[in-house]
């Protein structure tokens, strides 16, 4: 994929995946394993699972940035 992320630009992925109660998807899912797979080896990859509730929580509570939601 030409158009893709190169490690010239990015050099750290994270994906937030903000799961129901009930997920849905997990950091597991086979979309993301391919993400992994299509990114170039010299691009950090993470992938955290936050649930809704949380990310609620936090958005309505200016004293929390959003990365220590997750």
């Amino acid at each position: 994929m030409s158009w893709f992320m190169t490690s010239a630009k990015v050099r750290k992925l994270t994906v937030v995946l903000v799961t129901a109660t009930t997920p849905v998807s997990t950091c597991s899912n086979e979309s993301l394993k391919n993400l992994t797979q299509e990114l170039n080896s010299k691009i950090i990859y993470k992938c955290k699972e936050v649930s809704e509730t949380r990310i609620n929580e936090c958005a309505s509570n200016n004293d929390i940035s959003c990365t220590n939601c997750w």
